[in-house]
């Protein structure tokens, strides 16, 4: 097994990450938040334009040290934002916010009754800061 970077968060960078995690699949995306929560996501399918991944697809709260799985969509493609299931993750290109949906009766991944302070440790607040996050392919032998 091995992984290569794709992406790091880089506000100074305009370009859109799409370029970069297009058609790549296997992606592992970690998440450092700006209150020392840490979160990665994980997902089967290679992002591309106007698609709909229903893979497995896998949500980590390494902080708590929970795992969440999807039972419907794992992965939404929207131009400007990663989006991970139902906006259970949401990250915006350019930005170093992070919004979650997490915990909602819509929600695209098992909750197994947490609510969103599991991934982003901040009560109810459904939008934090991040410190970084960086963007992989993982390959598997």
């Amino acid at each position: 097994m091995g992984s290569s970077l794709l992406y790091r968060m880089d506000l100074l960078n305009p370009t859109n990450f799409h370029k970069y995690l297009d058609n790549h699949p296997n992606l592992l995306i970690v998440v450092k938040l700006k209150n020392e929560f840490m979160l990665a996501v994980f997902h089967e399918d290679a992002i591309s334009n106007k698609m709909i991944s229903n893979q497995r697809g896998l949500i980590f709260s390494l902080t708590n040290r929970r795992c969440f799985r999807n039972t419907k969509r794992a992965v939404t493609y929207d131009l400007a934002h990663l989006i991970i299931g139902n906006s259970e993750i949401r990250i915006m290109n350019g930005k170093d916010k992070i919004f979650s949906n997490f915990g909602v009766n819509n929600g695209y991944y098992e909750r197994n009754g947490y609510d969103v302070d599991v991934l982003l440790g901040e009560g109810k607040t459904r939008e934090v800061e991040m410190s970084s996050y960086e963007v992989l392919e993982v390959f598997f032998k």
